[in-house]
């Protein structure tokens, strides 16, 4: 693998192919979120955090028996480049041990909380070879003044071939929209598929 040392928003493809990824979580939003995701037909990959994961281990197992991507998102949702290389180092690796002991497989993926990453991080992920993912499309779910409806038209607009859009397991808006959104983008043409599988189809881009 290449030396890491940037973040992944997209690949360069002509296909029209998208991924979807949600982070937070295991937690008590899990089931609803899979349920919409069962709904919608759609895999997708899912960046937890090890706090969660060590009080919900079954529900990151029904995630990944249910064909979703299971991606590190730290232990704590700590902003790495705050933490040392040392706290930064037992984040991933504690949340890697996690995952794997609640789902039978390691992680391959890593997104940042707060998609902040600096040297220290890419330290890191040299070590474990672990790519950085980012996101081209961010549906800002997050945000208290944000509509239902904005949330879904940025989740559908802002999509190219190669991107990777960005919501969250907690957020109400976007449970509230992600299967019209699919749906939607389905009828555009677009196919919808796990990091793994985007990453493969074109050539990276920061």
């Amino acid at each position: 693998m290449n030396e890491i040392n940037t973040q992944i928003s997209r690949v360069e493809t002509n296909e029209r192919v998208v991924a979807l990824t949600i982070d937070g979580g295991p937690d008590e939003y899990t089931p609803l979120i899979l349920s919409l995701l069962s709904e919608a037909a759609v895999k997708a990959t899912l960046f937890m955090c090890g706090n969660s994961l060590e009080k919900f281990p079954e529900l990151a197992r029904q995630a990944a028996e249910a064909g979703h991507e299971i991606g590190n998102h730290s232990f704590s949702h700590a902003r790495m480049p705050e933490q040392t290389l040392e706290q930064i180092r037992e984040e991933i690796v504690r949340t890697q041990q996690l995952i794997e002991a609640a789902t039978g497989h390691a992680a391959r993926l890593f997104r940042a909380p707060f998609l902040a990453c600096d040297n220290k991080v890419w330290t890191v992920l040299n070590e474990l070879g672990l790519p950085a993912i980012h996101c081209s499309v961010d549906s800002q779910d997050y945000l208290e003044d944000i509509s239902n409806e904005a949330v879904r038209d940025r989740m559908v607009s802002g999509v190219q071939p190669g991107g990777i859009i960005l919501m969250h397991c907690w957020s109400k808006k976007s449970q509230a929209v992600v299967v019209d959104a699919v749906k939607t983008l389905r009828a555009a043409g677009y196919r919808l598929v796990t990091i793994s599988e985007l990453l493969v189809l074109g050539k990276i881009k920061e």
